[in-house]
């Protein structure tokens, strides 16, 4: 196995771990690094952030290290910084894919110990969490929370859903749903 496939693993694991935390607070991604330079000495990275609106910043070498040493240290052997000040740390990192992936799956098959509540109310990740608890609760809260909810989304036409089989158009970019297995058909709104 080459390297490659050990960094897609690790961006895997990366992706997982940089999910919205349970207390709401938002962590950003980034895709890489696009230039490099010092700034008073220190050395700074030009950060591509992920997501739409964010502009790539120059961020400092320490903090994107702490955030994900591997990248930095792909990054430092791609631009041959490793010999220099500030960067030799990278020639320590070694990517072992076997432990990676095996960390991976660990945290991929893990499951949720407790539920997650937020003001005292139980919130569910998904449809099929949200209906036992309206059950549970005697009522159907979260059934119509989730019934308004996409039915906005297909007033607004927000998304474009296909027939069963049609294909998009080559110019257009397929969104998949996740984490909402939704039992409701556009036409029951």
């Amino acid at each position: 196995m080459d390297g490659s496939h050990s960094l897609i693993d690790y961006h895997l694991l990366l992706e997982k771990f940089n999910m919205p935390s349970e207390d709401g607070n938002q962590i950003f991604t980034f895709t890489g690094f696009s230039d490099h330079k010092k700034i008073k000495g220190v050395w700074h990275l030009l950060v591509n952030w992920e997501g739409v609106g964010y502009e790539p910043s120059w961020e400092p070498l320490t903090n994107m290290k702490e955030a994900d040493p591997i990248t930095c240290a792909s990054y430092a052997r791609e631009h041959n910084l490793i010999n220099q000040k500030g960067w030799k740390w990278a020639k320590k990192i070694r990517v072992d894919a076997r432990k990676l992936i095996q960390i991976a799956k660990r945290i991929y098959s893990a499951k949720r110990t407790s539920d997650l509540f937020k003001f005292g109310i139980q919130v569910p990740q998904s449809v099929d969490e949200a209906l036992p608890i309206d059950k549970a609760n005697g009522n159907t809260l979260w059934k119509d929370a989730i019934e308004k909810e996409l039915g906005q989304i297909l007033e607004y036409e927000t998304f474009k859903i296909l027939p069963h089989g049609e294909r998009a158009p080559a110019d257009h970019k397929r969104v998949p749903l996740r984490h909402i297995n939704s039992p409701y058909k556009p036409q029951q709104f």
